[in-house]
């Protein structure tokens, strides 16, 4: 329960902290002057990262799949699945990409992946105000 609303809060309590570490870990989010200019914090802050976007994914997946009255329809939840694949897809491919040195295929594919993590992150942020100003919205429960 949540001490303002007396709502039970049925979000993950490891999702968003750790969406959260993935983007103030990495100066990179902004520019790739860091790698440039300290490769070492930027190689040891990706070890991190690789591990905290895997945990993002497998997290909303696991929430996707395992919380029975999670608001939203079919459609809501086969995006679900396939953003949380991207992202995970998308974190292997750039490791897999830096491994063999090829820079611009690594800074794709973290791209993607950051703006997949962002998209799904920000829903978080815009229904918490559309909550606020309009109440609750409503959405049909998928049938099991």
């Amino acid at each position: 329960m949540t001490a303002s609303t007396g709502r039970e809060n049925r979000s993950a309590p490891e999702h968003p902290p750790t969406f959260a570490t993935g983007t103030g870990v990495d100066g990179d989010v902004a520019g790739p002057a860091a790698s440039r200019t300290r490769p070492a914090w930027h190689r040891k802050s990706g070890r991190l990262l690789v591990v905290a976007g895997l945990v993002v994914a497998g997290s909303g997946l696991w929430m996707t799949l395992f919380y029975p009255d999670a608001p939203g329809g079919t459609l809501l939840w086969v995006v679900r699945l396939l953003v949380g694949s991207g992202v995970a897809v998308s974190i292997a491919l750039a490791f897999t990409a830096i491994r063999r040195r090829d820079i611009p295929s690594h800074r794709a594919w973290m791209i993607r992946a950051y703006a997949l993590a962002a998209g799904a992150g920000a829903q978080v942020f815009t229904q918490a105000i559309a909550n606020r100003s309009s109440g609750p919205v409503t959405f049909p429960r998928r049938r099991r």
